[in-house]
């Protein structure tokens, strides 16, 4: 029989359940689209770029630095000190990397023996 129920490991599936809801969701988008406004047309001054209140250029490309800036002053501090650190060698990465995956272990383990 086609309409059964499907019965799996997690669950059942049933068509009709399925085709109802698909259904009501159509008729959801339908009545949210009516209620849209009726005399828009499209222009290309509609659709320009707007970038921090001002008109962007077409031609103009955005940075990522530009979006970040904000985030970069307030951090200045942070990479300053990392900067001076920053060494490029790979060996001093993976000792870093050792050493933090090393303290996180240590407190992890300190953490379950104190709650047992």
């Amino acid at each position: 029989m086609i309409l059964a129920i499907l019965e799996t490991g997690k669950g059942f599936w049933e068509p009709i359940t399925f085709l109802a809801f698909a259904l009501l969701v159509c008729l959801a988008i339908f009545i949210i689209r009516m209620f849209g406004r009726k005399g828009f047309t499209y222009s290309k001054d509609k659709a320009r770029a707007f970038f921090s209140g001002n008109l962007a250029d077409e031609n103009a490309r955005v940075k990522a630095s530009d979006y970040f800036w904000g985030f970069f002053e307030a951090m200045r501090p942070y990479y300053n000190l990392i900067m001076k650190i920053h060494t490029g060698i790979i060996n001093d990465y993976v000792l870093w990397f050792v050493i933090v995956a090393s303290l996180l272990l240590i407190a992890l383990t300190l953490g379950v023996f104190q709650w047992v």
